[in-house]
């Protein structure tokens, strides 16, 4: 039943029929996760709004469902969706799903997302936040992301974070030193 839902539901979108989030209440993880995908798909402002409520803080929705609300607004690339990452990052409190916002975050070609990774590897009393900060920036493709791996390299006050900032240079290649 549930594979069928998902099927109406992907019919519906690809025909122009664009799913409705809150006629979703009754089924399951999956299926809530394809509605996502096709509001993305069919409008990408829309699906972000959607996602938005998602992830709100106090929303009851599973993992599953914040996480690809997450993914998804880390492959739609926009000012809004960016600005949700960085709340979702700032905000939430299961750490895998702030994990996963900064490595999406860092998929983003928006400079003004280092600052807020550069804190996060520097500040942060988490391991993984520092150490998922650090991979981020090293996904970044800009100059700016090298010269900051290099900065943390050098003069990051956690062992941890130079190790990683060493790490990911070497990974990254090029000539920033």
């Amino acid at each position: 039943k549930n594979d069928a839902d998902s099927m109406r539901i992907e019919l519906a979108s690809n025909l122009g029929n664009r799913p409705n989030p809150g006629n979703i209440q009754g089924y399951d993880d999956e299926t809530k996760v394809v509605v996502l995908q096709s509001l993305f798909q069919g409008s990408p402002e829309r699906g972000a709004a959607i996602a938005a409520d998602l992830l709100k803080r106090g929303s009851t929705p599973s993992k599953r469902v914040k996480e690809a609300a997450i993914s998804l607004l880390g492959q739609h690339q926009s000012k809004s969706s960016t600005d949700l990452l960085k709340e979702v990052i700032r905000s939430e409190t299961d750490p895998q799903l702030r994990k996963s916002a900064i490595f999406w975050i860092g998929q983003t070609s928006d400079e003004s997302v280092l600052d807020l990774l550069k804190d996060l590897a520097t500040t942060s009393t988490e391991n993984e936040v520092n150490k998922a900060a650090v991979f981020a920036i090293s996904q970044h493709r800009s100059t700016r992301a090298g010269a900051l791996l290099s900065e943390l390299a050098r003069s990051a006050t956690s062992r941890r974070v130079r190790e990683e900032a060493i790490f990911w240079l070497g990974q990254r290649g090029g000539d920033t030193v």
